[in-house]
């Protein structure tokens, strides 16, 4: 089968847009339907969420797919405007708070993440890079889900990856037909 052809915008648009709605949904799966750009489940993951994907493209070297989907940006503001030409986030005119472009919340957004996990999965079949592609989209997720602790007593005993995003990594991997062998898992 021939290689994708990345100059093709739209799909080096699925392809850039991917990490980023996979990282949301991670990071949205322990919060409540009034999810802003400020109140993000923390500080932590919406850093992690803008620096993981250049970070942990290092481990898959020469991958067209994911060179294609690194250019989004490297800050906060661009990947949220990125986020908002995709209509996956949409800024109040009135407050200037960014927040979920579907007013259903947290749940309908993480089924769209998965819904775009699938399309991209049909786009790429057959294609070498495409297993990399898809297992560095969801080594970004995990990281976001990393990227900081819940419960516990200042730190002590706190849990690195909580059942929820235990939850929307399991139903990543599904959609994005991976393994998550090695993933850090919450505690049964």
């Amino acid at each position: 089968m021939a290689d994708i052809d990345t100059s093709d915008t739209e799909l080096t648009r699925r392809l850039q847009i991917l990490p980023l709605a996979a990282g949301l949904a991670v990071g949205l799966a322990d919060t409540d339907d009034h999810w802003y750009a400020t109140g993000f489940a923390s500080f932590e993951e919406l850093h992690t969420l803008v620096a993981a994907p250049a970070k942990l493209a290092g481990q898959f070297p020469g991958n067209t797919l994911i060179a294609a989907a690194l250019p989004v940006g490297s800050d906060i503001p661009a990947m949220l405007a990125h986020l908002q030409q995709a209509g996956l986030l949409t800024t109040d005119p009135r407050s200037g708070r960014v927040h979920l472009a579907n007013p259903a919340g947290p749940e309908h957004f993480i089924a769209g993440a998965l819904d775009r996990c699938r399309e991209v999965v049909t786009a790429l079949a057959g294609q070498p890079e495409s297993l990399a592609y898809r297992q560095w989209v969801l080594a970004v997720a995990q990281a976001v889900a990393e990227a900081s602790s819940s419960g516990g007593f200042f730190g002590l005993g706190a849990k690195r990856v909580s059942r929820a995003e235990t939850r929307v990594l399991d139903r990543l991997a599904e959609a994005l037909q991976v393994a998550i062998d090695g993933l850090h898992r919450a505690e049964k």
